[in-house]
């Protein structure tokens, strides 16, 4: 039942409101290819995936014996002298080690999670003073804020690529490391010394045995880790690697290396590398994308697994859900440096149910502004914003907005969005003074809309399959500056949002209103699409009336995701079509859609398309498509 129900909500975000409305229109197929979106989200988990491990120092977060610690998905590291802890977490059963409690001793450091293995992996007879060192300072620092007292924060404190334990045995260094997303361990045996000495014991392992292909397998209570046959070589005077044929051996509960013969008047690297697939499995989805003016990229989303938090971000551990064994979706954001190859921080934004990010918006200071669709009534909101209940009744749950300081660390301003039934905000954009800008689409015919606002009403009460919604939020996330309903008398789904320099609104998406509110001279004011088309439309700053509003279709299925404008007021819109006869213009690079199939629909068949609008809304400065004859598209914005 759990299994079947994760299934589900894995695509609740994504559908939304749109899969409602196609399942009562009884279609068959989905409107794009969603396999080639998800792996472009499972892209995106492979990135937080392969960032290089960072070894934090332990200035106080932890008790005293711990030098150093590491946090990843699903899993913690400790590090003391002679040892090292592996905290683990059974994919299966929890997102996370988050509620092992990290303590001063062995002895005293509690697993409060039955899902979580802690593995002691103990240096036998190795020096008992081998500390260790950390190596390769990182250019990040870590926080905490623990509690209200400033004297239990520790804060500016150093992380490392590496930490090396210097002769453990005798001749012997240890150092630890990270590579492609796994945690490498290599000893160092120096010339003429002996490798002989070193033997490793796993205190917490119910079994130690060796698989047909020389890697080692642990046994914890919920799941297996893995040692993969280590790697043995030797570096000659040009650089290239001797290697040497050697492994593990399993005897008497320790594990030891045996070696073939080597060159014992030079170096020699033995190289496990710890495999915890079995226990981990980041089950996380990447939803949008903003970048700041150092070229630092934001990234939001919904995760049911461990995602990389980081120390002192505003909630580093997964959220205790109300429905014990039940995969619930907690929205994440994470913030990348410049290069791709460091999180500056990563933050769970969730409560005890489903909550999804589905845009991400960042102005001059760094703040991130984060929104999406939360059905937890004890999703994060702060004191004084705007609305502080959900009151929503449905699984969707009702929108929320807010935003981030820029380390991560605390939240500025937190609130719900929404009425009695459903609503989620699927684009976001923000003004220079931090106004925030939200689209998105709801069925509560008691959306919070303003007064004198464009469309206070909709057309539909009750609203079968959802209208859509413009909102202004007044910076510091506390009164509206205005909201409406962009609605007909059908379905109307807004995705992307973009503002000019005078704070117009433009607002792109689908719909299947014949009676879309076009304004006169618009380029396109007739809907002919069979199941559903594109829109733009631009909002004055007031709120009140639209600049002006198209349609942008052609006679079958159309959807438009994202928008963007420039200074002269030109829009840019992109999307995917299955129209033959979308609409294009002479001269572009394709102007004709390019697909083989007959039945487009059915066949799941589209093309990209990108078009340019004019200042006015009344004519194409360009339009065209881009593709091959099979399926592109653009994912959900």
């Amino acid at each position: 039942m759990a299994t079947a129900l994760r299934s589900t909500l894995k695509y609740l975000p994504a559908l939304f409101l749109l899969f409602t409305l196609l399942l009562e229109r009884g279609l068959a197929q989905l409107p794009a290819n969603s396999s080639a979106r998800f792996g472009k989200r499972a892209a995106v988990t492979e990135v937080f995936r392969s960032l290089p491990f960072s070894f934090e120092a332990n200035a106080g977060q932890s008790g005293p014996q711990v030098r150093f610690l590491s946090r990843g998905p699903g899993y913690l590291l400790l590090f003391r002298n002679q040892e090292a802890d592996f905290v683990l977490a059974d994919r299966k059963r929890s997102a996370g080690p988050d509620s092992v409690v990290v303590d001063a001793t062995r002895s005293s450091e509690r697993n409060t999670s039955t899902a979580t293995d802690v593995l002691h992996m103990h240096l036998d007879g190795a020096r008992v003073d081998a500390q260790p060192s950390g190596q390769d300072r990182l250019p990040g620092i870590v926080n905490y804020f623990t509690g209200n007292d400033p004297a239990r924060w520790h804060t500016r404190v150093p992380t490392f690529s590496k930490i090396q334990y210097k002769g453990v045995y005798p001749g012997v260094d240890l150092t630890y490391y990270g590579s492609s997303g796994n945690l490498e361990f290599d000893f160092q045996v120096a010339p003429e010394a002996s490798a002989s000495a070193i033997r490793l014991k796993f205190d917490g392992a119910r079994e130690i045995a060796l698989d047909r292909n020389g890697n080692l397998a642990i046994s914890g209570s919920h799941g297996r880790i893995g040692f993969r046959k280590p790697v043995i070589y030797q570096v000659d005077s040009a650089g290239a690697k001797d290697f040497v044929a050697g492994g593990f051996r399993v005897a008497a509960g320790s594990v030891s290396f045996w070696l073939g013969n080597y060159d014992h008047s030079r170096p020699l690297i033995i190289d496990p590398i710890l495999d915890y697939s079995t226990y981990l499995g980041t089950d996380s989805y990447a939803e949008a994308i903003a970048v700041d003016a150092a070229g630092e990229a934001f990234v939001a989303g919904y995760a049911f697994a461990g995602m990389p938090t980081t120390a002192g971000s505003f909630q580093p551990d997964f959220p205790t859900q109300k429905e014990e064994n039940t995969a619930l979706s907690a929205a994440f954001v994470a913030k990348l440096n410049g290069a791709g190859t460091q999180l500056v921080y990563c933050t769970y934004l969730a409560g005890s149910d489903n909550d999804f990010a589905r845009a991400i918006a960042v102005d001059a200071s760094g703040d991130a502004y984060v929104a999406g669709g939360t059905s937890s009534p004890d999703f994060p909101v702060t004191a004084g914003a705007f609305q502080t209940i959900n009151h929503a009744t449905s699984i969707f749950g009702t929108a929320f907005i807010t935003e981030l300081n820029s380390s991560g660390s605390a939240l500025i301003y937190s609130t719900f969005l929404g009425g009695s039934t459903q609503a989620q905000v699927n684009g976001l954009a923000i003004d220079s003074s931090g106004n925030a800008f939200a689209t998105g689409i709801t069925t509560d015919v008691d959306f919070p809309v303003t007064q004198g606002a464009f469309q206070t009403t909709s057309p539909l009460n009750p609203i079968p399959s959802g209208e859509g919604f413009i909102t202004e939020l007044a910076a510091g996330g506390q009164k509206l500056a205005y909201s409406t309903y962009l609605a007909g008398t059908n379905s109307v789904y807004p995705y992307g949002i973009a503002i000019d320099a005078s704070d117009d609104a433009y607002v792109t998406g689908a719909t299947q209103a014949s009676d879309f509110p076009v304004t006169s001279g618009a380029f396109e004011t007739t809907y002919k699409a069979e199941r559903a088309g594109s829109f733009v439309a631009k909002l004055n700053p007031a709120g009140s009336a639209l600049v002006y509003a198209t349609y942008l279709n052609g006679s079958t299925f159309d959807t438009a995701y994202a928008i963007t404008v420039d200074a002269a007021g030109d829009a840019y819109v992109t999307g995917f079509a299955t129209s033959t006869d979308f609409p294009t213009t002479p001269g572009v690079i394709q102007p004709t859609l390019n697909l083989s199939s007959q039945d487009i629909f059915i066949a799941q068949m589209s093309n990209v398309f990108v078009s340019k609008l004019n200042p006015s809304g009344s004519g194409l400065v360009y339009s065209t498509f881009l593709g091959g004859n099979q399926t592109d598209n653009v994912p959900f914005a």
